[in-house]
């Protein structure tokens, strides 16, 4: 005879929203490597990505979630392959609505991608009880003779261990427009789950994201603490033209907004 499981009714609200084992968000982000990237075949850029990036990164550090679903609270990593620091905390804090909070993390890493970074993200997700690491540097190449299904793949069981997400962002361009899934690459079998961007100018970026066993598709709302844009008030024909607002992009724009905002250091 089957027997009712009962339980408090403050106990299923409490849990609703909560990724169960093996997903930092449900359907959208597990635990393990995932490589941001493109559809197959169409260019998608550095910038782009970047964007995409850094909404994941600010919208899970203020309120844990991942594109608008729940996720698994925790602090946050964003892992920068060369560059400047000051510059990488000035494009990351552009991003968030508010002041950081101290469970947003940053660093460089002086290599390229290789098994020492794999190593050192297990241990810094580690030590600091991060639930989501962005790697942004993996189109730079990969140390020695390394391959990058490799790497991917040693990121993979170090996110495992450290029971994280660690998102992977590898731009598109049409000379290397390749196909992730194309079993010769070998990337597919590395990796947890595959994020492909793609959209248009009239809307945010919408992904489909290919886990093993299960896929979803979902929209990717830029995360920032930009204003909206405000209507500009019409002109009397004498009066003098108004400047027009440039919108400046990172990399490209370094000073991002300019903001004070900081966000805390991890060593690697």
């Amino acid at each position: 005879m089957t027997k009712l499981n009962v339980v408090p009714l403050a106990s299923i609200a409490s849990s609703r929203g909560e990724a169960s084992g093996g997903w930092i968000c449900e359907q959208r982000l597990p635990e393990g490597a995932t490589l941001i990237t493109g559809i197959a075949g169409s260019p998608c850029s550095k910038k782009t990505l970047e964007g995409v990036a850094s909404s994941l990164f600010a919208a899970y550090c203020d309120e844990a979630t991942v594109a608008g679903a729940p996720a698994r609270e925790g602090s946050a990593l964003y892992v920068q392959i060369g560059g400047d620091e000051a510059r990488l905390r000035r494009h990351l804090a552009a991003a968030f609505e508010e002041e950081p909070s101290e469970t947003a993390l940053a660093a460089v890493w002086p290599g390229k991608m290789s098994t020492d970074l794999a190593q050192a993200i297990r241990e810094a997700a580690a030590r600091a009880e991060c639930r989501l690491v962005v790697v942004n540097g993996a189109h730079a190449g990969c140390e020695g003779r390394q391959k990058l299904s490799t790497v991917l793949a040693d990121l993979d069981r170090a996110a495992k261990d450290a029971e994280c997400a660690v998102a992977v962002l590898l731009p598109l361009t049409k000379r290397n427009a390749l196909c992730v899934k194309d079993p010769s690459t070998g990337i597919w079998d590395s990796v947890a789950a595959v994020w492909e961007v793609y959209g248009d100018a009239e809307g945010p970026e919408k992904c489909f994201c290919t886990a093993k066993g299960s896929a979803s598709a979902f929209a990717l709302a830029r995360h920032s603490r930009s204003a909206p844009p405000r209507s500009q008030p019409r002109l009397a024909p004498d009066d003098p033209p108004q400047d027009e607002a440039v919108e400046v992009g990172f990399p490209e724009g370094e000073e991002g907004d300019g903001a004070p905002a900081y966000v805390g250091e991890a060593t690697l």
